[in-house]
């Protein structure tokens, strides 16, 4: 079985088409992610993989100038990134407070008469 070729690979129009559609993913995403839905971003990484082959691929020029859009990419990942780091700090106490400890005792706590039935 061969694998098909890649519609993108050397293909500059697509490689136009694809880098648009993953910024527009990617934006979606940050939208989502900004007013704390959750963004599923799973089947991204082989689009990104894929579209940085195809640009590796072309002659400089073209690859510059496709490529143009990628730090914007890459800042809204950041910014995904940040946010979700924020909303894992809020949401998380410290491991040592009153609660964690609390928490951790009655886990303990129950694990120890399970095993003396």
């Amino acid at each position: 079985m061969t694998d098909s070729p890649d519609p993108v690979q050397g293909n500059a129009a697509a490689l136009k088409r694809e880098m648009a559609e993953v910024t527009a993913i990617i934006d979606a995403a940050a939208r989502e992610t900004e007013r704390g839905e959750t963004a599923d971003l799973s089947a991204l990484g082989q689009r990104v993989e894929t579209l940085c082959a195809a640009l590796i691929a072309l002659p400089a020029k073209e690859a510059r100038e496709i490529g143009a859009g990628l730090p914007a990419i890459t800042e809204t990942l950041d910014r995904i990134a940040q946010i979700l780091v924020q909303r894992g700090a809020a949401t998380s106490g410290p491991s040592d407070s009153p609660v964690s400890r609390g928490r951790a005792a009655r886990a303990y706590g129950a694990s120890m008469s399970r095993g003396r039935r």
